[in-house]
């Protein structure tokens, strides 16, 4: 069996799409030594090296500054003349090939929420469709999205599959425990981590901080910004407490560990949510993570996480003061973030692919 994968996202592209790429093909790799892979990555990234060369991996550098196009025109005329049995395809499926097609979709919230999305972006997106029913199978990240996929007619029941997502092991505590010190975050603070744009809900977010009871904790958002968060910039210049809100942009691993490991309350209270990672991977520090009652949070986070109206700054203020002033139920949310997150594995998530891959190819 030789399996073909998109894999032009291993070395950059956005945040979430690169750590699923990244742990996919490790955990295919790893798990699978009898399967030939061929790697699809982008040529951009050619003198960068490739850390799970193995005697079943062959990379192929492609065109890809455009993963529609890419995926369109250029994969697919390598994959078959790498002549792979199957090919998984990022978002963008080919629509010709001598192989089998499946498209791993990570969300379509442009399809519920196009008010999140540029028209430029929509645009981009429309053929998604099409190609998706094309495909032999589309795999997404969570029964909700499953959900979501068949409401807007991607793909039957039968035809798509949910691979959850994992937690990557630089996330466990038990690897990593040590704190590294930073003068700027002496007092206790609440953390959320990941892209600052207004499907994020950022600007509520800031609005409960400013009516918090507890006053003795500063916020912190951390993770880059999409450059279209000037209502966000306002609600903070406007905040009671805007000397204690911290925007700090991107942050490397070292200093992400930090954060995790320090952070008093994690909290993530998007407006919708394909699947969540960020909440997942505070769960696995044992941080309480404060959650929004919607899209795929619950899914998720499970009974780990108190939830909270993301629409209602009162509701989300009360939920961050009910965790903060209690510590026996931080304690029972730390027992159980970490035990929820222990049932997300990569090596589960790659095991679900690769069923999926042998069901496509009627293989036992």
């Amino acid at each position: 069996m030789r399996v073909g994968i998109d894999g032009k996202w291993f070395f950059r592209g956005n945040p979430s799409g690169r750590v699923v790429v990244r742990n996919h093909i490790e955990q295919l790799v790893r798990r699978n030594p009898h399967v030939d892979f061929v790697i699809f990555l982008d040529r951009k990234d050619k003198n960068k090296d490739f850390p799970f060369l193995n005697r079943n991996v062959q990379l192929v550098y492609v065109w890809g500054t455009i993963n529609l196009i890419s995926n369109l025109f250029v994969v697919p005329l390598k994959a078959s003349r790498y002549k792979v049995d199957i090919c998984i395809f990022q978002y963008f499926a080919s629509l010709w090939g001598r192989f089998y097609r499946i498209v791993f979709i990570h969300d379509i919230i442009f399809e519920s929420h196009p008010e999140y999305f540029t028209l430029a972006e929509r645009l981009y997106f429309f053929p998604m469709k099409l190609l998706a029913r094309k495909t032999d199978a589309i795999c997404t990240v969570s029964e909700n999205e499953k959900k979501r996929l068949v409401q807007y007619h991607y793909g039957s029941p039968d035809c798509v599959f949910v691979v959850p997502n994992g937690v990557n092991s630089c996330f466990l505590p038990s690897i990593n425990n040590k704190t590294i010190e930073h003068s700027d975050f002496k007092r206790p603070f609440i953390l959320y981590l990941g892209r600052i744009n207004c499907r994020k809900n950022l600007e509520n977010l800031v609005s409960a901080f400013g009516i918090l009871e507890n006053k003795g904790v500063d916020l912190i958002l951390a993770g880059p910004d999409d450059g279209k968060s000037i209502q966000l910039e306002k609600k903070i210049n406007l905040s009671p407490r805007r000397t204690q809100i911290k925007k700090i942009g991107f942050v490397n691993e070292q200093y992400l560990h930090s954060l995790m490991l320090k952070a008093r309350v994690f909290c993530y209270v998007s407006h919708d949510e394909g699947f969540g990672l960020p909440p997942l991977e505070a769960m696995a520090y044992g941080i309480p993570v404060v959650a929004a009652k919607k899209g795929s949070l619950p899914e998720v986070c499970g009974r780990a996480a108190e939830y909270v109206n993301p629409s209602d700054p009162l509701d989300i203020a009360r939920g961050i003061d009910k965790v903060l002033s209690d510590e026996k139920l931080q304690d029972l949310m730390r027992k159980r973030s970490k035990k929820r997150a222990a049932e997300f594995t990569w090596a589960r998530s790659a095991d679900i692919l690769m069923s999926v891959i042998k069901r496509i190819l009627r293989l036992p």
